[in-house]
């Protein structure tokens, strides 16, 4: 008994040094077993359909790609989030006209460019879509919803369970 009070005693007390390491150890067991909580209700699982990968190449400096933006968050709104996978790759090549684009990247572009190499064009554009790694669309005629997620109905390749 005498023990709990010198423990309480010297928690309470401003003197005592290990008050601060207490707390420390207090806090990080409390973070360990938020985590494995989270861990716990963490999961994910595969559709038995193959879902769609879209990229979209834009660039805050193009005027078209507002537009097809806009365009792109519409196509996977709804189901169409279970069925595509949206992603939006800010180009580089139009920093050079004065708007420069925060989220460019060279990287971007490169990755655009190859993409290009293997469809065998000979120029990229902005904005761009591809879908499952085939050119889609351009600025002027973009994918339907329904053209897009069409090509997500197909069964999936392989099961894989863990």
């Amino acid at each position: 008994m005498d023990a709990i009070r010198a423990t309480k005693y010297c928690l309470l007390s401003r003197r005592c040094s290990c008050a601060p390491l207490v707390t420390i150890v207090v806090s990080a067991a409390a973070l360990s077993f938020a985590s494995i909580a989270a861990h716990a209700a963490c999961e994910a699982k595969s559709p038995d359909h193959l879902v769609a990968l879209i990229e979209l190449y834009t660039s805050e400096g193009c005027d078209s790609c507002p537009p097809a933006d806009n365009w792109l968050s519409r196509v996977v709104g709804g189901d169409g989030a279970r069925r595509a996978v949206p992603i939006a790759f800010h180009v580089d090549y139009w920093d050079r006209l004065g708007w420069k684009d925060r989220f460019a990247s060279a990287k971007y572009t490169d990755r655009q460019y190859e993409q290009m190499r293997r469809q065998r064009s000979t120029f990229v554009f902005t904005p761009q879509v591809m879908l499952q790694g085939g050119i889609s669309g351009n600025g002027v005629r973009w994918p339907t919803r329904q053209r897009l997620l069409r090509r997500s109905t197909r069964a999936a390749h392989a099961q894989i369970s863990g």
